[in-house]
């Protein structure tokens, strides 16, 4: 507690006012679960941490109110002041290729948190290199041919007769 008053040069004394304040010293909790939204996450799996879109949209959950730093590969990249609770951020403009994304947060008082675990992102803009193919008809008298090609790992491969679609 602080009790100020302010005094003239004739020695006379405004009222006391008094002010009350508690010291806070102690960082917030780390931002919790960081992960990638099902609507950013646009690979094979709405779930692998794998996109082919560079404007990408996070979530996580602050357990305090203040200002969430995000960091892409250990560089700051966007800054938001936010409530407790679930809570979105975009980070824009991504590169292709691995990134790891960390956060902090910074509460009102100036404390920060450590860094929260990392979400590791991979965002994938170039197509699959050309499908090579080689095509075995049935012999005669049989139904059983066969299909055989190289492409990139873990591209999809639709295989259409008529149209119909089966994926390998």
């Amino acid at each position: 507690t602080v009790t100020l008053f302010a005094r003239d040069t004739y020695d006379n004394d405004s009222s006391r006012q008094s002010l009350t304040f508690q010291l806070d010293s102690t960082a917030p909790d780390a931002p919790l679960n960081i992960e990638l939204t099902a609507t950013s996450d646009l690979g094979i799996s709405s779930n692998d941490g794998t996109t082919n879109t560079s404007t990408l949209v996070f979530t996580t959950d602050l357990k305090n109110e203040g200002r969430l730093n995000v960091y892409l590969d250990g560089a700051l990249k966007t800054s938001s002041l936010l409530a407790a609770g679930a809570n979105d951020f975009t980070l824009s403009q991504v590169a292709e290729g691995p990134h790891r994304i960390t956060a902090s947060l910074t509460d009102i008082a100036g404390n920060t948190s450590i860094l929260s675990a990392p979400f590791n992102v991979r965002v994938d803009l170039t197509d699959p290199s050309s499908l090579q193919a080689l095509f075995r008809a049935p012999l005669v008298g049989s139904d059983q041919g066969s299909i055989t090609g190289v492409t990139e790992p873990g591209a999809l491969v639709s295989v259409f007769r008529g149209v119909e679609s089966q994926q390998a």
